[in-house]
């Protein structure tokens, strides 16, 4: 091969790769232009013809059809989708709905493009097609072709078809690709389109159910708008009437013997057909079948369609009823209340027959159904509200009880725990009275508290005193009756509880109608009764509101045993407290005795203590004037409280006492008045008593050895007072005590002086040495001289001393002798 033929190969084969390209960049551009329709959603109609009509003339083909296969695998051409050059246009072969039966597609439902194979023919008489085949083809003018098959999903739609009708065609490779890329663009156009549309229609669904379901919503709301049943069923039938359009509404309810009235209807758009007076309310309506089926098929929550009466095949009586009612058409769906069939709701046709569409009557089916939820709760929202209000009650109850619980066992003290109790359950129960009865020894009892409250009347009663004491027989035979078993009673109404004679008396003093009672245990044992009365009528008491009351009463029974055992608690410690402040007392004046004999500060001392632990107005120690005979004396300690007079520096006298009293006390008689008033004028000392405003008093005496020296005395002036065992024994403790340091104190003035009286022996007793010797000195001058000359020569200091022990002898003597007398 030469040079210049090589380059003018190389040459045409550029030439050819570059036509190649420039048609492999328009069959781009054709599909990327179906695609960007695609995807802006275009118009399936309209994609179709300018894709088709693109295709044509960038083929330089005279027509692009769309073939689409219908479920027996005939077919038709849809004229509109595809596009035909002039004169080819005009061709009426290709009209819209013309079916092309192939039996060979038919047959094998497809054929090859059921596997998605394109197939081209230049020429049809050249391509062996069979003479039937042939003549189909020339029926439509057409000379070549090409096919490729148009799938929606994996499903196979249609064909998308290329003629020539003026003369045979050779169909590159090239083309058939392109053509087949354009027939998959095309399908997922469709499928698109079909998608879009089936969207589109599920929307439309979707917004009559969403708008069927706002009215079915809006109807329900104005039904359960109220609470009245009357007014439900009238806003129903409106509601009806209004949304489709209907000449009337009606509700219907059965009867127990399953006859039954209309209770509600409305009636609109013609004012005729509401003047139809058949339809009065609570016009009973007698259906022969529908009390033999007992409901029928609405029974069976089965809706009913009449498009016209004379058209359904009703018995003669039947027609004749509703010719009654002017009715020619109706539609009927049961209205159930729970599982039983309480009515029906209806809808008229006055005027003409009427076709019910289905959405239609499925909305009467709904609103039944939402009427009968409806009426159910208006029904039962009597018995809702009481119940709500017996859960509101309960629940403040239960609070109620909390806080009575806590406000009875914040204190210890029984009357307010009872009168809370009493006063909290009266209001929480909306109770005339509430009452604490207590059972006494012999199971008779008495009311410990009561309050009454909502009527002033009932809260006058005066038979309801505090300490009222009821004695009911059978409660004392019976040692508590039933309350032994923690039972509660109630009657709503005394007269017809079957009372006896003897008990309605005694409820009828009390004024009292009706009554529930609850016992109160302490421990195991029976305390008593919480009383709840109605004075003003008889009263239906609730199980919640008898409950509520027994544990108001197992409370109180609680509070009441925890108050009983503090309150030993506290006693107990108190008194183990005030022992040991006894003691601590004792031991001091124990201590303050033996550390010291000053009389007036031991005496200071102990009145102070003693009047501070027995808590008392008063404490004096009075003493007994000597040598009168215990008729007169006066107070030489005391410690007294601000606001009483002091009794110090005042001279009591009672001549009587020393006759009358001090013989008993220097026996050691303890004198012990809880009230002055009760013993009258037998008391020593009454004018102290008066004057000083003593209401009560212990008197101790205070001996010195076996003699009355004085008194002890504990006053009580504001009160009068019980005096404790615990009280008198520290009190004579006291006392002994004292006596002890008046006896003491005297012995250490007996022992002084007798102390002075051996110092002067001592001297004496030197004396008288000092005189022994001097004898002795004068027996032996005797000896060497004269007595006479033995005196002058005593020294006169000697003789001086003599003389003075001599005396000194005699008085100490004297002394002595006196101090052993006493």
């Amino acid at each position: 091969m030469t040079t210049n033929s090589y380059e003018a190969s190389n040459h045409l084969d550029l030439q050819k790769c570059h036509k190649q390209l420039q048609l492999t960049v328009q069959y781009q551009k054709i599909l990327a232009r179906i695609l960007a329709k695609i995807r802006a959603s275009v118009n399936i109609e309209s994609l179709c013809s300018t894709s088709c009509q693109d295709i044509c003339r960038q083929l330089k083909i005279e027509r692009v059809a769309i073939y689409r296969f219908n479920t027996d695998w005939s077919g038709n051409f849809i004229v509109r989708l595809g596009f035909a050059e002039h004169p080819w246009d005009a061709l009426t072969a290709f009209g819209q709905d013309l079916v092309w039966e192939d039996s060979h597609l038919q047959e094998t439902e497809g054929g090859r493009y059921r596997k998605n194979e394109p197939f081209a023919v230049a020429d049809i008489y050249d391509a062996g097609h069979a003479r039937c085949h042939i003549e189909v083809l020339e029926q439509f003018q057409i000379r070549a072709y090409a096919i490729a098959p148009i799938f929606i999903g994996a499903k196979l739609w249609g064909m998308l078809a290329a003629y020539q009708h003026s003369a045979p065609r050779q169909w590159c490779s090239h083309e058939v690709e392109f053509f087949a890329q354009a027939a998959s663009h095309l399908g997922l156009a469709m499928q698109q389109a079909e998608i879009l549309e089936q969207t589109k229609q599920r929307t439309a669904e979707l917004q009559d159910a969403i708008a069927r379901q706002r009215a079915l919503t809006e109807v329900v709301g104005n039904i359960r708008s109220s609470v009245n049943t009357e007014i439900i069923l009238d806003t129903a039938c409106q509601e009806l009437c209004k949304l489709l359009k209907l000449e009337r509404a009606a509700i219907y309810r059965f009867n127990e013997d399953w006859s039954g009235e209309f209770v509600s209807q409305f009636g609109m758009v013609e004012a005729q057909w509401d003047r139809t007076h058949a339809f009065g309310k609570n016009l009973v309506w007698e259906d022969t079948h529908l009390q033999e089926t007992k409901g029928g098929r609405y029974r069976n929550n089965e809706s009913f369609v009449i498009n016209d009466i004379y058209q359904a095949g009703h018995s003669r009586c039947h027609i004749d009823i509703l010719e009654q009612f002017k009715i020619r058409a109706y539609t009927l769906a049961p209205i159930f209340i729970g599982p039983k069939l309480w009515g029906l709701i209806a809808a008229y046709q006055h005027s003409g027959p009427r076709q019910w569409a289905n959405y239609e009557v499925e909305f009467l089916g709904q609103v039944g159904a939402q009427l009968g939820v409806a009426i159910q709760q208006a029904e039962n929202l009597a018995q809702s509200k009481q119940q709500a209000v017996a859960l509101k009650d309960a629940i403040a109850r239960q609070r109620a009880l909390t806080e009575v619980v806590g406000k009875i066992r914040s204190s210890l003290n029984i009357d307010l725990i009872l009168k809370t109790t009493c006063q909290e359950v009266c209001k929480l129960l909306r109770v005339e009275r509430v009452g604490v009865y207590r059972f006494n020894e012999d199971w008779s009892g008495e009311f410990v508290s009561n309050f009454g409250m909502v009527e002033a009347q009932w809260d006058s009663i005066n038979f309801f005193g505090k300490n009222l004491v009821w004695e009911d027989t059978h409660l004392q035979e019976t040692k508590g009756g039933r309350y032994r078993n923690n039972e509660n009673f109630a009657v709503e109404d005394i007269y017809q509880a079957g009372h006896s004679r003897c008990h309605l008396d005694i409820l009828e003093q009390f004024k009292i109608r009706a009554y529930a009672l609850t016992p109160i245990f302490v421990g195991r044992n029976l305390w008593g009764l919480v009383a709840a009365y109605q004075h003003s009528a008889p009263r239906q008491w609730d199980s919640v509101e008898v409950e509520f009351l027994g544990q108001v009463a197992s409370q109180m029974g609680v509070a009441l045993q925890s108050s009983q055992m503090v309150t030993q608690i506290q006693t107990r410690a108190d008194e183990m407290q005030q022992s040991a402040e006894q003691r601590r007392i004792l031991f001091d004046l124990v201590v303050k005795i033996r550390e010291s004999l000053d009389l007036e500060t031991i005496f200071k001392t102990t009145v102070q203590e003693v009047r501070r632990s027995l808590n008392t107005d008063r404490v004096g120690i009075f003493r007994f004037d000597p040598n009168v005979g215990f008729c007169s004396g006066e107070f030489i300690a005391e410690d007294v409280l601000p606001k009483f007079d002091s009794t110090l520096t005042v001279k009591v006298q009672d001549y009587c006492f020393g006759d009358q009293y001090a013989p008993q006390y220097r026996q050691g008689h303890v004198q012990v008045i809880s009230d002055v008033n009760s013993v009258g004028s037998k008391v020593p000392h009454l004018d102290v008593i008066e004057r000083f405003q003593v209401k009560a008093q212990i008197i101790v005496p205070l001996m010195e050895g076996d003699e009355l020296w004085g008194l002890l005395c504990i006053h009580q002036c504001t009160h009068t007072r019980d005096w404790e065992e615990a009280e008198l024994e520290f009190v004579t403790q006291v006392a002994a005590q004292l006596s002890v340091a008046l006896r003491q104190a005297n012995l250490f003035q007996q022992s002084s002086l007798l102390g002075q009286t051996r110092e002067e022996a001592n001297q004496l007793a030197q004396a008288l040495n000092e005189l022994r010797t001097a004898q002795m000195q004068i027996i032996h001058a005797e000896k060497m001289a004269s007595l006479g000359q033995l005196w002058r020569e005593l020294p006169m200091k000697l003789i001086t001393r003599l003389i003075s022990s001599t005396a000194t002898w005699n008085t100490l003597t004297n002394t002595r002798k006196n101090c052993f007398a006493m």
